[in-house]
């Protein structure tokens, strides 16, 4: 095998490995009161480090609904060097 043995051990010998959506999640997060505040990878969860023009875009589309807004900047993001995130 080509992987590393983290991957198979998450991907092939995980008792739960039901892939899910964020919007399912986040469904089930407040079926349980419980919140979904934002992705491990902070970039994609803020649009502050984005161009001007895409934030208003994103935020237009979006509103206040923070996971529309996770969506949108998903879908419309070019790949973002780590070291370009500003908070």
């Amino acid at each position: 095998m080509n992987h590393n043995t983290y991957y198979v051990a998450h991907e092939y010998m995980e008792i739960f490995n039901d892939p899910i959506y964020v919007n399912g999640f986040i469904e089930w997060a407040n079926r349980h009161r419980l919140a979904y505040i934002g992705d491990t990878d902070l970039h994609v969860s803020f649009v502050s480090w984005m161009a001007e023009h895409t934030r208003e875009r994103i935020l237009a589309l979006a509103g206040v609904i923070i996971l529309p807004k996770n969506f949108t900047a998903i879908f419309i993001r070019p790949p973002i060097p780590p070291f370009a995130f500003m908070p």
